[in-house]
Parts: C-alpha cells; sequence; structure tokens
C-alpha cells in the first residue's frame, strides 16, 4: 500500500478537496501515525504540500468572487456599508497571502530578558572559551584535590 500510486493518488486528491489527514486516515483506513510517517518523505511531503497550495489557491479565488458578489448594489440601486467592509477585509486578506510584507498582519516579536540572565550567560561563554582569569587572592584560594581534576 505504501508504494500504491493510485493510494497516493487518491490521498493527495482527498487532501485537494480540503479532507484533513485524520480524516484521509479513517477514510482510507489507515492508522494516522503511519500515514503521517510516510508522508515525511520527501517526494511525498511535496506532493501533499502542493495539494495543499492548491486548496490555499482555491480558497483565495472563492474568497474573490464572494468579494466581488457583495460589491453588487442592492436593488435600489445602494451599496451595503456592510457588504463593502466585509468585500474590503476579504480583499486585504487575499493581498496579505500574496505580498505580506505589505499587506499582511505586522508580527511583533518581544524578546525580554534581564541584565543578571544576560550576564551570567556571557560569564558562562567566557568560562567555556578559557577565558576568563582567576583573580581570587591566594589566601582565599581552595586548593585543589585529586578527585577534580
Amino acid at each position: 500500500m505504501k508504494d500504491d500510486e493510485d493510494f497516493w493518488g487518491r490521498v493527495y486528491e482527498l487532501r485537494r478537496k480540503g479532507v484533513r489527514l485524520t480524516q484521509i486516515s479513517k477514510t482510507l483506513q489507515i492508522p494516522y501515525m503511519t500515514l503521517y510517517s510516510w508522508l515525511q518523505e520527501p517526494e511525498r511531503q511535496a506532493k501533499y504540500i502542493e495539494a495543499e497550495a492548491q486548496i490555499a489557491d482555491e480558497l483565495i479565488d472563492e474568497n474573490l468572487a464572494v468579494a466581488q458578489e457583495l460589491l453588487k448594489p442592492r436593488e435600489d440601486g445602494v451599496l451595503s456599508p456592510h457588504n463593502a467592509r466585509v468585500a474590503t477585509d476579504i480583499n486585504f486578506k487575499v493581498a496579505g497571502t500574496f505580498k505580506p510584507s505589505k499587506y499582511g498582519e505586522k508580527k511583533q516579536i518581544e524578546i525580554k530578558q534581564d541584565v543578571r540572565t544576560q550576564h551570567v550567560l556571557q560569564l558562562r561563554e567566557l568560562h567555556e572559551k578559557k577565558k576568563l582569569r582567576d583573580v581570587t587572592p591566594e589566601r582565599f584560594r581552595i586548593e585543589k584535590t585529586e578527585d577534580e581534576d
């Protein structure tokens, strides 16, 4: 079954239709983890990703069609402000998928680290590189035992 091209054709076809992997495994009566592990092989994974990309393309096309429909005036010739807003939102989401740097949602990554943590990490790094000098006064130094070497 693992090497059957018809089997894999059916898996990719189901995925193109939007069926999730858990449901595909149930439909084909194959344990989920088995199917998942088979899909980790580079060639199969590439085809699976291609099937998912086709889903995205179809969803974008559907969204654009919905936006066009929403922008049609009502029977009285007036464009509904709500419909116009929804259509605009759809168009921005679609534009964000094609050019995320300009139209996509801005993501902000926040990194918090206190100075003490940073200092300790730098000391560890220097210690591992053997660039620290022992400046302990002679009278406070502890003699190394043979077990420590």
